[in-house]
């Protein structure tokens, strides 16, 4: 596991709960490059100090580089960026919090709390240690004997259960043995289902359902006026062109892909 680089404890990489900040998305001369400010983090760290702010503004300028990438502020003041694209908004805060959500996700079932929504989790998760660990050990050997160990335990032991971001989604997280999974496992690496939340709280999620809906009403209104023209996946590419951009190329006749669907393809 890598080390937070504000408090030097191990980073999980827990979805809602930890962060990576991207150096590759920094212009030459920005500050954390000097600083060395990048790399895996505890969204709570990240929260209680200077860089989360100075983060945020930094992810929304190279998404705000993007064409189809819309930015709202919202009266809750957090702000949005929806990619028309792919579907992700993803909403901050001005401490630097952020969630990216999915169109999709809004057919999963989300459950609802006094304070916000529990999105429910359920993928596979390797944790590898830089050498053999007691603590790995132990989690092989109860996850063969029971099929369940606690995520919440697992943090304690690593003493990193008081850099949660929010403890209440983790209280019933828990790693389950997956024998597909198990055949892959060292002295120092483990990979198994993590079941977990991601918290969403009520002003994220308002402000996720409105992002949504203006963006799809913009695009209607740009495609009613003539102004936007979608074209289907190629591969795992989408694209999105406008009259502007039809000057420099021409829509090549349908044609089949590999997978036997049609799709237009963009010719030069």
């Amino acid at each position: 596991m890598e080390s937070c680089f504000l408090c030097r404890q191990p980073v999980m990489g827990l979805k809602g709960q930890d962060d990576f900040l991207d150096s590759a998305i920094l212009d030459p001369g920005d500050e954390p490059h000097l600083a060395e400010a990048d790399g895996e983090c505890h969204g709570k760290c990240l929260t209680m100090s200077p860089w989360g702010e100075k983060w945020m503004q930094y992810r929304i300028r190279r998404q705000q580089r993007m064409p189809f990438v819309m930015l709202r502020h919202h009266d809750s003041g957090l702000i949005s960026l929806h990619n028309r694209n792919n579907g992700d908004t993803t909403l901050f805060r001005a401490d630097g919090t952020r969630w990216v959500l999915r169109d999709r996700d809004t057919h999963r079932i989300m459950i609802q709390g006094s304070e916000g929504y529990q999105l429910p989790l359920d993928q596979e998760f390797n944790c590898v240690f830089r050498e053999k660990d007691e603590l790995l050990a132990e989690m092989q050997s109860v996850l063969r004997a029971s099929g369940r160990y606690s995520l919440m335990h697992f943090l304690q032991a690593l003493g990193t259960d008081n850099r949660l971001l929010h403890p209440a989604t983790v209280a019933d997280s828990e790693w389950r043995f997956d024998s597909d999974f198990a055949q892959y496992w060292t002295a120092s690496s483990i990979s198994a289902r993590l079941v977990s939340a991601l918290f969403v709280p009520m002003d994220v999620y308002f402000a996720w359902l409105s992002a949504r809906k203006q963006s799809h009403r913009d695009r209607l209104g740009l495609m009613q006026s003539g102004q936007y023209i979608s074209v289907p996946h190629i591969g795992s590419v989408s694209a999105a062109v406008t009259p502007a951009s039809l000057a420099h190329a021409s829509l090549s006749s349908q044609s089949r892909t590999h997978s036997g669907r049609l799709v237009e393809r963009m010719c030069p």
